[in-house]
This record gives structure tokens, sequence and C-alpha cells, in this order.
């Protein structure tokens, strides 16, 4: 979440979130305020109500510019990097870095 919560600050569209209970897509972009109050009360992101539920699965299928798989090490694997759409990979770790410079 912290990640997605840079970029919304940055003006990216976030459309896609998955965590260890499922993951939710909204095209027009999630309410990254809103869904942070969700994951606060649930500790999750499934179930956010402004959102469509998304098999976590699916996640690196989408078609998007950008994938920040950021809560585990070794997201992108041999088995799934041909489902990989984005143009670009950005690991989180380093926008947490950059942020505390910042």
């Amino acid at each position: 979440m912290v990640s997605a919560a840079l970029l919304a600050e940055q003006g990216a569209k976030v459309v896609g979130i998955a965590d260890w209970k499922g993951g939710v897509y909204n095209d027009s972009g999630l309410d990254i305020t809103a869904l942070l109050e969700h994951v606060k009360t649930h500790k999750t992101v499934a179930g956010f109500a402004k959102a469509d539920p998304l098999d976590p699965a699916k996640l690196f299928g989408l078609d998007v510019d950008v994938l920040v798989p950021a809560a585990l090490e070794n997201q992108i694997t041999a088995d799934n990097a041909g489902q990989v759409r984005a143009m670009n990979a950005i690991s989180s770790s380093r926008m947490r870095q950059r942020r505390c410079h910042a």
C-alpha cells in the first residue's frame, strides 16, 4: 500500500492491488485514500466496495504501464513472467528508499 500511496501522490492512476487475502481492480483508478481506510479496518484490500474483486494471480496480466511487485521477493518468476503485460516493473524497495531521501 505504501507504493500505491506514493504513486498516487505523484499523480499515477493505480488500477489494481493484491495482498495476502485477495485483490481489487478499478479501470478508472482506485481511490487510494478510501482503500487505505478499508485496509486499516479489515487488514486486507479484499472486499473494498469501490472496486471489483481481482484474483491476485491475474494482477500480473493486467494491461498497465508499470507493475510494482511490492509484497514479497521473487514475485515475478519463470512460471508467471510470460503473463506480465506491463512495459516496466519497479521494485518497491527502491521507491521506499527514494522517499526516505526526499
